[in-house]
């Protein structure tokens, strides 16, 4: 699986360079329908078009060049997120590396992608997840020339990592974070001794 080697060396080189540098984001709700389904935007997005229903909007960053856009599906288009991507990409005629997982409950997929834009050569990462409740999904798809790759590559994984679906997103990893270092194993069994009472729980 070369994308989750890639992820997760990305996702370490993502957090060093927030450590070490900070961060200043805007929430903003995505969806009229459902407000908790929200991007926390690293700074220097804006807007440069959006569809009248809310359906979709683009966005491009100030600070690198950066393309985002962000669009939601209603529950009857699409039956899980890998079809979603492989939709929207295919209409990019982008090459990509996909893989499907679970986050917040929720079938979710991430492609590392590459396609033509005109005569120029673009790449970035594709995601998309199933939104709770039946309520459709979501799709993010972001990209910089070729060329800016390396240096743009991490405010594209940090802006995919921002998207909430539920409340508990807001407290929980992201989705790239959530593929990159999935939850493993069932935990250990706790035995605690209190007042002489024997009390079993487990941490999951």
């Amino acid at each position: 699986m070369a994308i989750l080697s890639r992820a997760r060396a990305l996702v370490l080189s993502l957090f060093f360079a927030l450590a070490v540098q900070g961060a200043f984001a805007e929430i903003v709700s995505i969806s009229k329908v459902h407000p908790l389904v929200s991007i926390d935007l690293p700074e220097g997005y804006s807007v440069t078009d959006a569809s009248k229903d809310g359906s979709s909007y683009q966005l491009r960053s100030s600070l690198l060049p950066v393309s985002l856009v962000i669009k939601l599906y209603s529950k009857d288009v699409y039956k899980g997120a890998g079809e979603a991507l492989e939709d929207n990409l295919g209409r990019l005629k982008a090459k990509s590396d996909m893989e499907v997982f679970k986050w917040r409950g929720q079938e979710s997929s991430l492609a590392e992608i590459s396609f033509n834009l005109g005569s120029s050569s673009m790449m970035g990462y594709a995601a998309a997840a199933l939104l709770p409740e039946d309520a459709g999904t979501v799709v993010l798809l972001s990209w910089c020339p070729e060329s800016d790759y390396e240096q743009s590559v991490n405010l594209i994984l940090s802006t995919m990592d921002s998207l909430c679906i539920d409340y508990g997103s807001y407290f929980s990893p992201g989705l790239v974070t959530s593929y990159a270092y999935p939850r493993t194993g069932e935990g250990l069994a706790v035995e605690l001794d209190i007042l002489g009472k024997k009390a079993k729980d487990s941490p999951f």
